[in-house]
């Protein structure tokens, strides 16, 4: 019996992480394996704006700063932004997954850039996920109108079922375990 995925967002705030017990308690890891989702916002690489024009009397190319002759003589491409990110990403999320596969789970690491929110939704569908799995600030009023909520675009979004665990969840122990 294949298990099914867990799309498991998570930034790099102490309170995405805080969802971890909940999982180890309410999922069975004979059942389900983790997908553990960092959403980056996107990078760009870096490089030397245009050199000034060049005259006849003065033949080399001229830049401003020398930041600028740096960036021209080694400039960084965004793959490699992109890839220092994710890598960055991966190890910030290895505690996390070392914990989920010492309760038993099966768990993957994966980055994405761009919008949480389409980003989460992209990701359940990618990997035919059962269900979303995420923590939530539970902000309201005037602060959610002003922030927006990853969360409840979410919920909105996607095709699967989303668990949100907010920082008021009471007793673990009285959730019910999910079976799938």
């Amino acid at each position: 019996m294949s298990k099914c995925s867990v799309i498991i967002p998570l930034d790099a705030s102490p309170f995405s992480r805080r969802i971890v017990p909940y999982i180890r308690h309410v999922l069975d890891a004979d059942q389900f394996a983790c997908v553990l989702l960092h959403v980056a916002d996107p990078v760009r690489g870096r490089s030397a704006v245009p050199p000034l024009p060049v005259a006849a009397a003065w033949p080399q190319a001229m830049y401003t700063t020398s930041t600028d002759i740096e960036y021209a003589l080694h400039p960084i491409y965004d793959i490699q932004q992109e890839d220092s990110a994710r890598a960055a990403a991966e190890c910030a999320l290895l505690d996390v997954q070392q914990q989920l596969e010492t309760a038993g789970f099966e768990t993957t690491l994966e980055v994405q850039f761009g919008d949480p929110a389409n980003e989460i939704v992209a990701a359940a569908q990618r990997h035919g996920a059962a269900l979303i799995v995420m923590a939530t600030h539970g902000r309201t009023g005037v602060r959610h109108m002003a922030l927006g909520s990853v969360a409840e675009d979410v919920v909105r979004h996607a095709s699967v079922p989303v668990l949100l665990v907010g920082p008021a969840a009471g007793d673990m122990r009285k959730a019910r375990r999910i079976t799938y």
